[in-house]
């Protein structure tokens, strides 16, 4: 029976069978494309072979990739290891997996590391860690490109791919550009979420960039096992709620399914087929099948004919760059060198002064801090009064009954009301602070919009437009650690109570002691609370910083490589300039009908 949650999508409807006779042709005429594209791409575009070749041979091979992408601490390992029924990908509870980790089908298990300069290395299972592994190899110290494992695994074959991807959103940055940087290589999706942390602001970015390159995407929740069947389906109607928000379509056409990775995997290396069918995995494995079996090959071609148009269409920009700088007369692109140099001292300058304007915005520190005092203020009487009713309810208790009571109560008002505090808090802060930057977007877009408006004037050609800019960040690393510290004190002041004072003294210490302990950890988890907001509001600064100035920046490094090239261009001789311009000329008018053509297969 079909679960609330397992429902079909738009995109898995009215496809033919991969040995659709019209299937082959779209696939052998898109490769004889590409090889055209490659033999076009020399000797003008070298620098794009590589890419169109990557493309023609995956599609040659027959390749397919399917790539779990998500958060990190979401188990992407342990359900790539769940699918093929093998331990194989090394798991933690910590940022874990740091490099592009490639699963393929062969007779005979072989784990081979690539690294950087077209060198690789055949590896045992055991040391496999040492390479993939943030903690044995820190920021990928040994250069690994990626790792390629071959399983005798049926999930893996007819030319499957499954792509285990380093987490998104952790405090390795590199972990993040790795993961994006192989979305452009997917064929598919697994975009995995979480039952604990359902679908953060951060994902939904993440799943922003995901659609940009494929159209086929399973999602999955994980890690249920932690919920009883109502929070499975609170948990599931939120999910499926903002993604139909975010993705503009229908809420019962979300399929999302429910499993968990780690009962899977348990299972199936024990053998335990009643474990495994809790695990939900069945449901994932066999949409996944029937995907692969049904939809695959046209999903491939749609997608290798979508990243052939982007070379084609990246080849006739520059093709149109080129054309437009060779046409300027020798004095006309002495008086732009001229003009450029005044233009980028100007744009640094107003560059500048609004970073600084970026930076100094901090007003909402104050604010912060001022409704941290305030909060404080008004909620610890409160507090108080609340731990004194909870004491009394105790009088009867023992010491050791009384401590352990108090205890607890501490722990769950003071997390209570500053989880409260602080989810108020981030949204005034969030609205507040995409108010302030919202003032910098009009001089940011302006600035930007006099590149643009010097580059129209220079060459008469466009460049990509930064659409946003991000805004507040959503990522926290506030976690509560009341109960350690403030347990071993209360022992020992369990101990000195119980042995040497009369009971009513004793009761009335203990009071008085974690009534003191309950205003000390108030205090600081508000402070705590705080601290993780303003680094927020700092990252986000920083961010939107960065934004702005890689942006204006890689606008002037394109003009600036354009005149320069067109200047290398006048000194040599009017044949060789001559020829050139042809040679752009044919190049625009191939890649032009190339871009057509691969637009036409993406459908």
């Amino acid at each position: 029976m079909m679960s609330p949650t397992d429902l079909q999508s738009t995109s898995e409807i009215g496809l033919a069978p991969t040995n659709s006779p019209g299937k082959v042709d779209k696939r052998m005429r898109l490769i004889r494309l590409l090889e055209s594209l490659t033999q076009s791409l020399s000797p003008s575009f070298p620098d794009l072979i590589p890419h169109s070749v990557n493309v023609a041979s995956k599609l040659r091979d027959n390749k397919f990739n399917l790539v779990v992408v998500g958060q990190f601490k979401r188990g992407k390992s342990t359900l790539v290891n769940a699918l093929v029924g093998d331990d194989i990908l090394p798991t933690a509870v910590v940022p874990l997996t740091s490099i592009i980790t490639i699963l393929r089908y062969g007779s005979e298990e072989k784990i081979t590391v690539a690294f950087a300069g077209d060198v690789s290395e055949v590896i045992t299972r055991e040391q496999l860690p040492d390479f993939v592994t943030e903690k044995r190899n820190p920021n990928n110290l040994k250069k690994v490109e990626s790792v390629h494992i071959a399983l005798p695994c049926s999930f893996l074959e007819g030319g499957v791919q499954l792509v285990d991807t380093p987490g998104v959103g952790s405090v390795y940055a590199h972990n993040t550009d790795a993961a994006n940087h192989f979305l452009p290589e997917s064929d598919a999706t697994i975009f995995l979420m979480t039952a604990d942390q359902p679908l953060s602001i951060g994902e939904v970015e993440f799943l922003r960039n995901v659609r940009e390159h494929v159209t086929k995407i399973f999602f999955v929740l994980n890690k249920v096992d932690m919920l009883n069947e109502t929070e499975k389906q609170e948990a599931a109607d939120f999910i499926r709620d903002s993604l139909s928000r975010e993705m503009a379509v229908p809420k019962d056409n979300i399929r999302l399914f429910l499993v968990s990775s780690k009962t899977a995997l348990k299972a199936r290396l024990q053998g335990e087929k009643k474990l495994e069918a809790e695990s939900h995995i069945h449901a994932l494995e066999s949409s996944l099948m029937q995907f692969l079996n049904e939809e695959k090959s046209t999903v491939m071609v749609s997608s290798a004919a979508r990243r052939a148009r982007r070379i084609a269409a990246e080849a006739s920009t520059l093709a149109k760059l080129r054309l437009k700088a060779y046409s300027e007369s020798s004095e006309s692109l002495r008086n732009k060198v001229d003009e450029f140099r005044k233009f980028r001292a100007e744009i640094h300058r107003r560059q500048e002064d609004i970073s600084r304007v970026i930076y100094t915005a901090y007003n909402i520190v104050t604010m912060v801090e001022e409704d941290r005092v305030l909060f404080e203020d008004k909620t610890l009487p409160k507090l108080e009064a609340r731990f004194d009713e909870i004491a009394a309810q105790y009088r009867s208790s023992n010491a050791p009954d009384l401590i352990d009571q108090l205890n607890k109560a501490i722990v769950s008002l003071v997390t209570e009301v500053v989880d409260k505090w602080r989810a108020d808090e981030e949204a005034k802060v969030r609205e507040k602070f995409n108010s302030e930057v919202k003032d910098l977007y009009g001089r940011m877009n302006e600035l930007i919009d006099d590149v643009y408006q010097h580059a129209a004037e220079l060459f008469d050609v466009e460049f990509q437009r930064l659409e946003e800019y991000p805004l507040f960040n959503d990522e926290s690393e506030f976690y509560y650690f009341i109960l350690e510290d403030i347990k071993p004190s209360l022992e020992q002041l369990s101990d000195a109570v119980v042995k040497r004072l009369p009971r009513g003294i004793a009761r009335h210490l203990i009071v008085r002691k974690q009534k003191e302990t309950l205003r000390i950890e108030f205090d600081r988890q508000c402070g705590r609370a705080r601290y993780d907001i303003v680094q927020r509001i700092d990252k986000s600064m920083l961010k939107l910083g960065k934004a702005f100035s890689d942006s204006v920046n890689g606008h002037l490094a394109r003009i600036e490589e354009i005149i320069g090239d067109a200047m290398s261009m006048r000194e040599k001789n009017v044949s060789e300039t001559s020829g050139k311009v042809k040679e752009y000329e044919a190049a625009l008018h191939i890649m032009s009908r190339l871009e057509a053509e691969f637009s036409a297969l993406e459908k």
